[in-house]
């Protein structure tokens, strides 16, 4: 994610949600692997619940307008699937 959103930034938002974790262990986590795209705590499940998600990591997509085009269930493998479902959902 981290270095899509570098190469992609300037086309497409990045937002981190973290969800019902620990805020210590995620702020060191974030210190050790820092990223450039905000991310924001979410304890209580908010989004997780209101977006219908069956697991974590997900990935929404949203198009210019703000509708929601996509959800990615799960692990990106590679740079490349992730580009492909930007490019597909979220700059058509």
């Amino acid at each position: 994610m981290q270095r899509v959103s570098l190469d992609m930034g300037k086309q497409v938002a990045f937002v981190g949600v973290d969800l019902k974790d620990n805020r210590e262990a995620a702020a060191g986590f974030l210190k050790k692997i820092p990223v450039t795209y905000p991310s924001y705590d979410d304890p209580s499940g908010q989004v997780y619940n209101a977006e219908k998600l069956v697991g974590v990591p997900s990935t929404l997509f949203y198009d210019a307008s703000g509708k929601q085009t996509f959800v990615h269930q799960g692990p990106y493998f590679d740079r490349a699937a992730l580009v492909d479902d930007i490019r597909q959902y979220a700059l058509r």
